[in-house]
């Protein structure tokens, strides 16, 4: 999985069919696949972190937060 956040949009290519239904509406929240989106301009992308390593990171801070 590829998946950015990006800041602008316009500094990357408009949106494909094809990337388009494989993000399943994630577009909406400013979200393009790199292996797809090709740079046009300049661009600011963040890479979102992995659902599993939150929900681990998650979990940490609460069984910190317990033993204080």
């Amino acid at each position: 999985m590829c998946k950015v956040i990006a800041a602008d949009p316009a500094g990357l290519s408009p949106l494909s069919l094809n990337e388009k239904l494989k993000l399943g509406g994630l577009e909406e929240m400013g979200y393009r696949l790199a292996c797809q989106a090709k740079i046009v301009g300049n661009a600011t992308v963040t890479i979102p972190e992995d659902p599993l390593k939150a929900a681990v990171r998650e979990q940490l801070a609460r069984m910190k937060e317990e033993e204080l």
